[in-house]
């Protein structure tokens, strides 16, 4: 299955990076300051510090942020609403929805995966879905077969785990249809694209003058 991806072409991107204070998004911002700027666009930036030096981790006072507006023309401010949000917990998620304007499409729930994927909210249908539970977790059949039920046909899962899930997805495939569309591992980290409309792969067939079917020398 080959996922379409559509392009639009923008003439200035406004993007806010947020997450705990002490979790380095301000050095996070300021490096992607530097990669900007040295594509030659024109840049504003804004540093946003939380009010609370230090604040509990999780916590909405303790989000700290940084916005970068760039263009290929002259900018003159750091921009209003972000255009892309990287948002690094779900409370600098819930402290930054409402700039994006997607309050009426988006919903933010804090609980047992199992038991937001049983709730109204939870119940999709979904076309994306990130999948970032602790490295220890190890229901991921049954959180394939959950998933299933709310992602729509051509949906995508984005999973990340510490482990190769070609079992789990094998182990819930006859009930699911599950495949994987792609899987790449970082060091420790193993990053899975999966599907629920997933068809084996096709070996492509040998043409009867390819040089490998051949005996050396003929």
């Amino acid at each position: 299955m080959t996922v379409a991806k559509e392009r639009t072409r923008r003439s200035d991107v406004i993007i806010r990076f947020a997450g705990d204070s002490g979790d380095g998004m301000q050095l996070t911002g300021d490096r992607f300051t530097s990669a900007t700027a040295s594509f030659g666009n024109d840049l504003s930036t804004l540093p946003d510090f939380p009010a609370e030096i230090r604040a509990p981790a999780g916590t909405l006072p303790g989000v700290s942020a940084f916005q970068i507006h760039f263009a290929d023309h002259d900018i003159m401010t750091p921009g209003d609403a972000p255009d892309v949000l990287v948002a690094m917990n779900p409370a600098a998620l819930k402290a930054n929805l409402a700039d994006l304007a997607m309050s009426d499409r988006a919903t933010v729930l804090r609980s047992e995966a199992f038991a937001a994927l049983g709730s109204s909210a939870g119940s999709g249908p979904f076309d994306l879905v990130l999948a970032d539970p602790p490295y220890a977790f190890d229901q991921w059949a049954e959180l394939i077969g959950a998933l299933a039920a709310v992602v729509t046909p051509t949906g995508v899962v984005v999973a990340e785990s510490d482990r190769d899930l070609e079992p789990a997805v094998a182990a819930s495939r006859s009930t699911t249809g599950a495949g994987i569309l792609r899987q790449r591992r970082y060091g420790g980290t193993v990053v899975t694209m999966l599907t629920f409309e997933w068809s084996p792969p096709v070996p492509p067939a040998t043409a009867s003058g390819d040089l490998s079917d051949q005996e050396p020398g003929s």
